[in-house]
Order: C-alpha cells, then structure tokens, then sequence
C-alpha cells in the first residue's frame, strides 16, 4: 500500500494512480521524527534508522491483528 499515490494520465486520456510511498515508509519517518525529538540528536544515524524501521514494522503487524 501506497501513501500519497498520484493521478497520472496517459496520452490516451487515461487516468491511473501510482508512485507515493510505501506505508512502511510513511510510518518509519513518522517513527524517527517521534524518535529525535524524545531524543535529540541520534548518536549513531544508522540505529536510528533502524530502530525507525523496528517502530514502523510493529505498526504494520499491529494493523493485520
């Protein structure tokens, strides 16, 4: 699933949607914003990364309960 798909039309006069993000996506830069500002400034930009990643799985698990 993608978050902020765009209209896009074809030469035809088509319409279609694509493109956005994905929701995993979406939620881990939702994650690391909440992250960095419990925290401030990261000590290590690749665990934030991951740990956002972490944060955003567990809310993609939580929505198929």
């Amino acid at each position: 699933m993608n978050v902020f798909p765009e209209r896009v039309t074809d030469d035809r006069g088509s319409a279609k949607i694509e493109g956005g993000i994905t929701l995993r996506d979406y939620f881990a830069t939702a994650a690391m914003q909440a992250i960095l500002s419990a925290e401030g400034a990261h000590p290590n930009r690749w665990q934030l990364v991951d740990d956002a990643y972490k944060v955003a799985d567990a809310m993609l698990e939580s929505r198929e309960k």
